[in-house]
């Protein structure tokens, strides 16, 4: 296990409650995004049922989908991730092995199932004589119940995120102010392992 300092732990763990909010506010964004979708494709999927096309099969396709956008999230915040490790006084020393690769390929599975069946499930519960008598233009993307909540859950995340913001740009600059009873500047600081 590599040698971790406490504030360096503490400040691990708050920014990775932060990325949690932002994976969720992103998660519920693509799930409105596959609900919209779902809705612009009810023709489509109710052609290929009625020519023969399972529920499971369309469900499976969909999902598959969901789990290819998924998986492109997760390469593109490993590629981040190894670009921007640097930037963290913590991060430096911080591999990227094949534990954070599992964590990614876990983390982004998950959520490409979770936020992407119940966009296929209520693309696939067609109502094929309805459907086929439509004409395209006739199709439109009604908001429902689940994409509203969704669309709640990120207005709310994303309030949760500014204002944890705002107090840590807040804090930041009442800490510029403190005095600390010396003469901050122009002081190098180490620390010596005794153990060596």
């Amino acid at each position: 296990c590599y040698d971790v300092e406490p504030s360096a732990r503490k400040s691990a763990g708050y920014l990775g409650v932060v990325v949690i909010i932002v994976l969720l506010i992103v998660c519920a964004n693509v799930a409105n995004l596959l609900l919209s979708r779902a809705t612009s494709r009810h023709r489509e999927i109710a052609v290929r049922m009625s020519l023969g096309a399972t529920r499971g099969r369309l469900v499976r396709q969909l999902l598959t989908e969901s789990l290819l956008l998924s998986g492109l999230g997760g390469l593109l915040g490993i590629l981040i991730g190894y670009w921007s490790r640097g930037l963290l006084p913590f991060g430096q020393n911080a591999p990227l092995d094949w534990r954070v690769l599992g964590f990614v390929l876990g983390v982004s599975g998950l959520t490409g199932v979770l936020f992407g069946l119940v966009p296929a499930l209520r693309a696939t519960n067609v109502d094929l004589s309805g459907s086929m008598k439509e004409s395209s233009r006739s199709v439109t993307a009604s908001r429902s119940i689940l994409s509203r909540a969704l669309l709640v859950v990120q207005v709310a995340m994303s309030l949760v995120l500014l204002i944890g913001a705002g107090l840590f740009l807040r804090t930041l600059e009442n800490l510029k102010t403190v005095d600390v009873g010396f003469d901050s500047k122009n002081l190098l600081m180490f620390s010596v392992n005794a153990a060596v």
